[in-house]
């Protein structure tokens, strides 16, 4: 355990009003402390147009397919507050593909990621350096944050749920495209 987690079960301790033994016995007892305690120590590392070589993939499968009927499906997991789908959604519009036959799935374990990500509320780090063409004007900044636009905003939903423990909500072969 290093010292910032230790920092961190100190702190959540005494703002219990427990020692530290009790509130161990807590976080083995209790799935929403555990989930609080994950929520701490995971570091949501994303940003708008990350791994632009991925984007491009997805633009050509997806420029591919705006003749065809059937739902264009991407899933994201691990989709911290929902940089990578709404980057998916922009890249997907762009390629062609009308909004109607568009689903983004976004799934973390991270509850305050997800209510961020159903907000379109990005933190202010989403942007590193310049913008993909397809999210310039998807992207406004708000104080230090960015928020998504409508449109993007209901083409991804966000599903808390851990990928690790939990069975995913498609069926395999569903998705056109995964990222993880």
């Amino acid at each position: 355990r290093g010292p910032g987690i230790t920092r961190w079960l100190d702190r959540r301790a005494r703002s219990l009003g427990l020692d530290e033994r009790s509130h161990r016995a807590m976080l083995i007892e209790s799935e929403e402390e555990r989930r609080i305690l994950s929520e701490q120590i995971a570091v949501p590392e994303s940003w708008i147009g990350r791994y632009p070589v991925s984007f491009d993939l997805l633009h050509e499968t997806a420029a591919a397919r705006t003749k065809e009927s059937s739902v264009f499906r991407v899933l994201s997991l691990g989709c911290a507050a929902g940089q990578e789908p709404f980057t998916a959604a922009a890249c997907v519009l762009d390629a062609g593909i009308d909004s109607s036959r568009i689903e983004v799935l976004a799934i973390d374990r991270s509850r305050s990621a997800i209510e961020m990500g159903s907000n379109g509320d990005l933190p202010s780090m989403a942007v590193r350096g310049d913008l993909p063409e397809y999210m310039r004007t998807r992207l406004q900044p708000s104080g230090r944050r960015w928020k998504v636009d409508d449109e993007l905003r209901r083409l991804v939903r966000f599903i808390e749920a851990d990928i690790v423990s939990e069975s995913l909500p498609v069926a395999p072969g569903s998705c056109n495209a995964v990222y993880c």
